[in-house]
């Protein structure tokens, strides 16, 4: 199973085998140091998790964020902050 770790280190050009410390600190100056980003990253477990088994990676990233993004009554109101925090 692949890590989120391990993806987005490759996508950003960090060491796999960097400390957390400085793999978000790596994440958060790809993000121009934009704390409300990251905190949308670490809410989706985008940081640290694993992703599921698939046969691509996105496959792999979407059925992370299907399981994260579930359908719930009375969700909508938190589904539409967190977009609006992405734009």
């Amino acid at each position: 199973m692949l890590a989120q770790k391990d993806l987005i280190s490759h996508l950003i050009g960090v060491p796999a085998s960097a400390s957390t410390e400085a793999f978000h600190g790596a994440v958060c100056d790809k993000l121009g140091r934009d704390q409300g980003k990251m905190e949308v990253l670490k809410w989706f477990g985008m940081l640290s998790s694993a992703l599921p088994q698939a046969d691509s990676v996105l496959e792999a990233v979407t059925k992370h964020l299907e399981a994260k993004l579930h359908f719930v009554p009375g969700s909508f109101g938190r589904a539409a902050a967190i977009h609006c925090s992405l734009s």
